[in-house]
């Protein structure tokens, strides 16, 4: 097989570690590999290229702050990647993420279209069949046709027009009658929104997103060192909660604060919370309990801080699969979280526990009574392995690209 891979990243992000996974181990067994894509830095790797220029990367985004529109620009890089396409000739194409200001996916996908190439898209969020948005939460516009966004000053932020209508409709005539598009989600609740959209390709098959349980596994005595590295006592619990942006609002930050203050106003002196961010400007006075890090680049770092925790805590407003629920279940840590979307519909009790979304109170809970368990990190651990292991996901994938091409012939 001839696969050629593209999202925006590589080994970096949620996304860019999946394909990371499918390239390498399309390379171990026999087949010819090209990992492309768009930001970040470069990778010297056999079979992976990065075809966007940063400049014109940051050009596309003033573009679409000011235009309003998006995914229309960045020329020089969207050629780049389809001469790539060109050169390696690929059996398949899969598609993991085409937006970021990095690529005009109309382009590519009518380069796709026109030269008959099977194409598996992997859709993380609601950004191709809307007008704009990669989170809808709780808008359903696109379902019918957007217009009069009501989230013009989120992702991807425009500063004063509304072109979601007009973009909506360019997207609906992009997808119209691609009979060789095979769609994936990491979950039923993200399918049952594909199926709602203008989007009908061959086929819509599940794979969830796994993790490298062997990075993704619990540290031996983190507990006890972390605990000293705080300088905090050892008997103290800890509540983790990692997010790549602690100002993003659907990540919800504003939550475990919350979450902190009530347990110093119950007098819980010994729980801290811990979170885990790769960004974000903090507030300049935090609960005294609390405790942020920027970091999370490395899995093994990551793995480090869920085994030293006793409890996970998921505040998101909006999750189609929550890879970071999965990471932590692997490093043997139990689960407290909002009802966001898909997390509930896939993770299962007792190894994650889920109330309404904005009920710090009932997480508060939830989280008391779960730090007086014993924690049994190894049965959740052999949950975490048997449902989340990215090799379980390279498997399904691989079958899926056989299953496409053996239809093609």
């Amino acid at each position: 097989m001839r696969i050629l891979l593209i999202d925006v990243n590589c080994k970096n992000s949620s996304t860019g570690d999946i394909v990371y996974a499918l390239h390498k181990n399309l390379q171990k067994e026999g087949h010819e590999s090209l990992l492309c894509y768009g930001r970040g830095d470069a990778c010297d790797e056999k079979g992976i290229y990065k075809f966007a220029n940063d400049t014109e990367t940051k050009i596309h985004a003033l573009l679409t702050r000011i235009t309003g529109f998006t995914g229309i620009f960045s020329p020089l890089s969207t050629d780049g990647l389809i001469h790539q396409i060109k050169l390696f000739k690929p059996d398949l194409v899969h598609v993991s993420e085409l937006h970021s200001y990095f690529v005009n996916p109309g382009k590519v996908i009518k380069y796709l279209r026109a030269n008959n190439i099977p194409t598996m898209w992997s859709f993380h969020c609601d950004i191709m069949y809307t007008g704009k948005c990669g989170v809808a939460q709780n808008c359903d516009k696109w379902q019918r046709g957007c217009g009069k966004c009501p989230n013009l000053s989120h992702y991807p932020k425009s500063l004063f027009f509304d072109h979601t209508a007009t973009m909506y409709k360019w997207k609906k005539r992009l997808f119209d009658g691609w009979d060789k598009l095979y769609i994936s989600t990491p979950s039923l609740w993200l399918k049952n929104r594909v199926d709602k959209s203008f989007i009908k390709p061959k086929q819509i098959k599940i794979i969830a997103n796994g993790v490298d349980t062997s990075a993704f596994k619990p540290v031996k005595n983190a507990k006890e060192q972390f605990r000293q590295e705080l300088e905090i006592p050892a008997e103290s619990k800890i509540i983790i909660s990692v997010m790549p942006n602690f100002n993003d609002e659907i990540k919800g930050s504003h939550h475990i604060i919350n979450l902190a203050e009530r347990l110093i106003n119950i007098g819980a002196n010994n729980v801290y919370v811990f979170v885990v961010c790769k960004k974000g400007n903090l507030p300049n006075k935090l609960p005294s309990n609390m405790i942020v890090r920027m970091d999370g680049d490395s899995p093994q770092k990551l793995a480090y801080y869920y085994s030293a925790a006793d409890v996970f805590t998921l505040t998101s407003s909006f999750e189609t699969f929550s890879l970071t629920t999965a990471e932590a279940l692997c490093c043997g840590c139990p689960v407290i979280a909002f009802e966001c979307g898909a997390p509930e519909t896939i993770y299962a009790q007792p190894y994650a526990k889920f109330l309404s979304y904005g009920d710090v109170g009932g997480i508060l809970n939830l989280v008391l009574e779960e730090l007086e368990k014993p924690q049994d990190s190894k049965t959740i651990r052999r949950y975490g392995i048997s449902n989340f292991s990215a090799k379980n996901m390279v498997n399904s994938y691989m079958e899926s690209y056989k299953l496409i091409l053996n239809e093609k012939e």
